[in-house]
């Protein structure tokens, strides 16, 4: 941020402090609800009625097959084909019964017809009328048929009524809150390590903080620094955002209504959708599209025709009824942390809806390469929902640079390693591995149900060697590729055979895996070829085995392998390693795993489509001594217990509020517009000027244009104390043609962005960094020259320092894809291995290549440092993105005079002394300098870093200019700049240039002369001018000689 720039008072931004909450939005909850009752679902409202009904066989048989899949928990139950074949009964079911009622309607209807009839003929006779025994039995005929019919056809209403009364009356009885099986049990047990224990639900006195929308909540997050530790994460409120389950889908709003207040006890807020948006969401778009492509799957879809549209319309309408909900419980302070590829449209949504909320989004699977994105028919909108947040975090550095690729290739934002510079904010990526809680796996290892079935595992395997494996039955996680491998072990290691197995337990998954019929083959293949009546080398479970089953089998383990394709962060092996102190055996882990990355060479790595290598590192393994074992050991339990759960939820919190904040910031940021008066008084004030005027090459073509700047900096020109510079990237012939219109004798130009200069004194361009490396050159033309032969109207600018590729006359429309791919191509080659930049000028239809330390920047702190270190004034202006490097070195000139101290020196004689800066820095004093053994000023390079010749080394500059130098920077309607003003348009530089052309410098004669004069003066009226005997900061003495002027 400037340093003189303002902040806005809105206290919706600047006041925004945490209020103790993070918001915790994740696809399910952390608890679930059970119930025996069904009548709290929308389906079987009508069930009720059917069961006390001859209804058919198909009915009762379709409402017991939906009954027994709503109440198995499995999750193997929730594949596709269950769910569908449930809506189909459902729908049979719900016709069947409308047939039913329709058909009891209209037989009613014609019975009631008949005796109506009937009675009204015998009725219209005055003689039956009058008759006193058949009129009463008539009308109790017809009354009784009356109430028949009410009652038949108000059954169905009735008996839906009585249901919904019992509802209301015994809600909170049929609801029970039980922990969830679904969602993602290891980011909420991270959660978990750094929340202090609570008993749910909440109990009566605590029920001030069950209230999620409560004012008065903790506050002890709170700091200054906004810093957290793990103190303030602890006391901080989580808040789940989430589906309750899969069976809420169809839940009454009375159910719904109940069951949002039982959970809010349970520091849970549900999110409701229907069955139509859970499908396209979940089942199709999640874990079809997304899922599949974000492992390396190309994604076979769509299944069914024009279906596809529909299902990303459901994922959007799932994303914003998150954001609805989340808007609704939000408060000023409360820190939004997204979890996962279910929700990657939620950030943009809830950045719309909350524009002033820190939004963090954590993605815990792999993010794939952006030939693997292109093939995402919502690519960008995936990519624009991300960037919705202000800090993006991964669980590894190669998922972080994909994103980063991603962004910049398909969106054309411009990118670095650190983040995404959007038009008002900056996106910001990081790199944040999850951990596990080691004190929570310690103590669940003490349990003795996990003692008991270590010792009958040791005693039924006693004289094994147990390679143990846990994955779900995934693609990505590689179960064949380990059996495989196993079964080449076998071959080439027949020594094993009866001294090894291989425990493969296999979880349940959402998945349609077509893989289970081949794993099965395989393990019964593996056990028929190596084993016997008494050995079976492979133990295959495929269930969901109790956790106390899971941590005797990590620690009774002889090898852990892991063979996943493709994976993010394996927590598994993490609990591996804390299940081993004092076994300390190995872990082989894929290349491909996330959690390798961080492991390096302490763990065994492997290839899982090489089986040999594979089967190598089991041999290695088993065979391994006690001694190397332990240092490897050593060295993964060091990792893993730095890179807590603990410590990844702080280390991500304390980011994004850095991230956060310092986005406010920008946001509230406002530059200064620089007004006339002030750059007069200061022009007025100063001796020695000198005006940096950066024009673009337009510009500098365009005589019409510039006709009016022309004659204002002739008039400038007239001054001897002013000193124009023209900055430009116009070739050396446009600037020549131009400079024919001004004063030639008087005029600096510099010209293709700081490769040549020409002084006023100078009848040729002088050409600047000689020593440049060039040798890039002929390679980027050879990939230039390839895009070039294949899109319509594109052409290469070769200039001295730089190559400039247009496609101006190009359709951009037809040849964009191409365009961005060649733009790609140079980033990822060039940007890399060579100090380039790659700058896309899309205004200009144009990509320049350009060395790093060739800029308006370099060549403008060479022409201060060498010819006007004496100016008192530097003045820039520029107009477009290459004048940044300007300000920024005026911006880093201004710091390093207001950091300077100014050390106090006794002067060997009781006179007044003149003291200079050398142009490295350094303070030189003559008689200093004839009492000290060497009189040569200290040549240890420039002001900032440039190094000099003897002979210029030394510049006879007075502190007092030195300190009355004034340094003002002004860009031409940028957002994001360095400059320290602003101006609206070209037209005012202007109405600038016209005020200071009318301001003429008071004082002729040169500066050093005013200064030794001062000095005299001021010594003879007996003022004492030893400025070196200061001990304040130098800002402090510049702010006494402006004000003194």
């Amino acid at each position: 941020m400037n340093s003189n720039s303002t902040i806005k008072e809105n206290p919706s931004i600047l006041d925004n402090k945490l209020t103790g909450r993070i918001l915790m939005a994740s696809l399910f909850l952390p608890y679930s609800y059970s119930s025996e009752d069904f009548t709290i679902y929308k389906n079987f409202s009508l069930a009720g009625s059917v069961k006390n009904a001859k209804g058919s066989v198909t009915t009762l048989s379709s409402s017991a097959s939906l009954k027994k899949i709503l109440s198995n928990t499995s999750l193997k139950q929730t594949k596709e084909r269950l769910k569908l074949k449930a809506k189909a009964s459902q729908r049979l079911l719900r016709q069947q019964q409308q047939r039913e009622q329709s058909q009891k309607k209209e037989r009613l209807q014609e019975r009631l017809l008949k005796k109506g009839s009937s009675s009204s003929f015998n009725s219209s006779t005055s003689d039956m009328v009058s008759s006193p025994l058949s009129s009463p039995s008539i009308k109790a005929s017809v009354e009784n048929i009356s109430r028949s019919l009410s009652s038949r056809l108000a059954s169905t209403d009735s008996l839906k009524n009585s249901k919904e009364n019992i509802q209301k009356q015994d809600l909170e009885k049929i609801i029970s809150i039980k922990p969830s099986m679904l969602g993602n049990v290891g980011l909420q047990n991270t959660i978990a390590s750094v929340s202090l224990p609570t008993h749910y639900p909440r109990k009566p006195e605590e029920e001030h903080t069950g209230n999620i929308d409560n004012n008065e909540h903790n506050t002890s997050i709170l700091t200054d620094e906004i810093l957290l530790n793990n103190s303030d994460l602890m006391h901080a409120r989580k808040i789940w955002f989430g589906l309750p389950g899969e069976q809420s889908l169809i839940l009454t709003d009375d159910a719904k209504e109940v069951l949002t207040n039982k959970l809010i006890n349970y520091d849970c807020v549900p999110v409701f959708i229907d069955q139509e948006q859970f499908h396209g969401h979940y089942n199709q778009v999640c874990k079809q599209i997304i899922w599949k492509a974000f492992h390396y799957q190309l994604p076979e879809y769509p299944k069914s025709a024009n279906k596809e549209q529909q299902w990303w319309n459901n994922y959007r309408e799932v994303n914003e009824k998150f954001a609805e909900v989340i808007a609704k419980h939000y408060q000023p302070g409360d820190i939004i942390w997204v979890n996962d590829y279910h929700l990657m449209f939620l950030p943009k949504i809830l950045r719309k809806l909350i524009p002033n909320a820190a939004i963090g989004f954590f993605l815990h699977i792999p993010f794939p390469s952006s030939e693997i994105i292109r093939c995402i028919y919502a690519r960008e909108q995936i990519l624009e929902g991300l960037l919705g947040a202000d800090l993006v975090g991964f669980q590894t550095y190669s998922f972080m640079r994909h994103f980063v690729f991603t962004v910049s290739r398909l969106l054309g934002y411009e990118a670095t390693l650190n983040g995404i510079q959007l038009e008002n904010s900056v996106c910001s990526v990081g790199i944040f591995p999850i951990g596990i809680d080691l004190d929570a796996i310690n103590e669940k290892r003490k349990d003795k149900k996990v003692i008991d079935i270590k010792n009958n595992l040791l005693e039924k395997y006693s004289g094994m060697k147990l390679i143990i494996g846990r994955d779900k039955n995934d693609y990505v996680k590689g179960v064949r590729h380990k059996l495989a491998s196993f079964e080449k072990f076998l071959k080439i290691h027949p020594e094993w055979i009866g001294k090894v197995v291989l425990i493969q337990v296999a979880l349940s998954t959402v998945e349609q895996n077509e893989l289970e019929c081949q794993v099965s083959n395989l393990v019964a293949r593996i056990n028929s070829r190596f084993g016997s009546l008494g050995y079976s080398p492979v133990v295959y479970l495929q269930q969901d085995i109790p956790y106390e089953q899971y941590l005797a089998l990590l620690t009774i383990a002889d090898v852990f392998l892991i063979t996943s394709v493709r994976d993010g962060m394996n927590l598994t092996s993490h609990e591996f390693i804390a299940c081993q102190s004092g076994h300390y055996s190995p872990l082989i882990i894929s290349e491909f795993a996330g959690s390798y990355g961080s492991f390096g060479t302490s763990a065994l790595r492997v290839n899982p489509w090489d089986y040999c290598q594979v089967a190598e590192a089991i041999n290695e393994a088993l065979t391994m001594s006690e001694e190397e074992k332990e240092i490897r050991w050593n060295e993964l339990f060091t990792y893993i217990r730095t890179n807590s759960a603990q410590f990844y939820v702080e280390s991500f919190v304390n980011e994004l509020l850095q991230k956060y904040n310092d986005n406010q910031k920008r946001k509230a940021t406002i530059l200064p517009k620089l007004k006339l008066d002030i750059i007069s008084n200061i022009w007025i004030s100063s001796r020695k000027k000198l005006l940096f005027l950066g024009i673009s090459e337009d510009k500098i073509k365009s005589p019409s244009e510039m006709k009016v700047m022309n004659g204002l900096i002739s008039e400038l020109l007239k001054d001897p104390m002013n000193h124009v510079y023209i900055l430009s990237d116009a070739l050396k012939d446009d600037m020549n043609e131009y400079s024919k219109s001004l004063l030639p004798q008087t005029l600096n130009m510099v010209a293709e962005n700081g490769a040549y200069i020409k002084g006023y004194d100078q009848e040729e361009w002088e050409l600047q960094n000689t020593n440049e490396d060039l040798s890039w050159k002929k390679h980027l033309l050879k990939i230039l020259n390839f895009y070039t032969e294949r899109i319509l109207g594109t052409y290469i600018e070769e200039r001295t320092y730089s190559i400039i590729w247009h496609y101006e006359k190009t359709n951009y429309e037809e040849y964009s894809w191409q365009i961005s791919e060649a733009e790609n191509h140079i980033h990822s080659i060039f940007s890399i291995n060579y100090p380039l930049r790659v700058i896309h000028k899309q205004d200009l239809h144009s990509i320049i290549i350009t060395p790093r330390n060739v800029n308006k920047g370099s060549i403008i702190r060479r022409i201060i440092e060498k010819d006007y270190y004496d100016a008192d004034l530097v003045f820039c202006i520029g107009d477009n993105e290459s004048d940044e490097s300007m300000f920024a070195y005026c911006r880093l000139l201004q710091d390093k005079m207001n950091s300077m101290q100014v050390p106090k020196i006794n002067s060997p004689l009781n006179t007044t002394t003149n003291y200079y800066y050398n142009s490295n820095g350094s303070i030189h004093s003559p008689i200093l300098s004839m009492t000290s053994k060497s009189s040569s000023p200290t040549q240890a390079g420039g002001f900032f870093g440039f190094s000099s010749s003897p002979s210029s080394s030394f510049k006879r500059y007075s502190i007092r200019n030195q300190l009355r130098r004034k340094i003002i920077t002004c860009a031409i309607h940028r957002k994001f700049t360095k400059a320290k003003y602003i101006i609206s348009n070209f037209n005012e530089i202007e109405k600038i240039l016209e005020v200071l052309s009318q301001q003429h410098t008071m004082v002729t004669s040169s500066d050093e002369d005013d200064v030794e004069l001062d000095e005299i003066e001021m010594i003879g009226l007996g003022v004492g001018v030893n400025r070196l005997s200061i001990s304040e900061p130098l800002h402090r003495v510049n702010e006494k000689n402006y004000n003194s002027d």
